[in-house]
């Protein structure tokens, strides 16, 4: 991980854990998945701390599903699988530096939304009308 840290921005990471279950219940044994949330780490102090907090979440949610109305208590972790994904924090949009007259503009006065199909896939565009 510092290796690809070095050579790269950042990284996102994320754990699923295969676990096996036993229903207090029924006593029936039951597989389930239990996924964290994925964290960005940007440099090498972070992956300590991340580590750390990933633990604590898996954790929490398996105590969570024992405190839960389904019964189930872990009885063993099967699987531990972790994903690595370069982190790239412009993805999913690009600033759009404004028109000149929109910023030397106070004030907007008027929105105007217009949806387009581009390559059937719809977006909304917004128009500023200034004062």
């Amino acid at each position: 991980m510092k290796e690809y840290l070095r050579q790269n921005k950042g990284m996102k990471v994320m754990f699923k854990t295969f676990n096996t279950f036993k229903n207090i219940k029924t006593n029936e044994e039951v597989r389930h998945t239990v996924k964290n949330r994925r964290y960005k780490i940007t440099n090498e102090e972070e992956i300590t701390h991340v580590s750390t907090q990933i633990a604590t979440d898996i954790e929490f949610q398996m105590g969570k599903m024992e405190l839960s109305k389904s019964g189930l208590v872990i009885t063993q972790i099967d699987t531990l699988q972790f994903n690595m994904d370069k982190f790239s924090p412009t993805r999913g949009g690009k600033f759009i530096p404004l028109p000149n007259g929109l910023q030397t503009k106070r004030r907007v006065s008027k929105f105007k939304t217009k949806t387009t199909n581009v390559s059937s896939i719809p977006s909304n565009v917004v128009y500023a009308k200034t004062m």
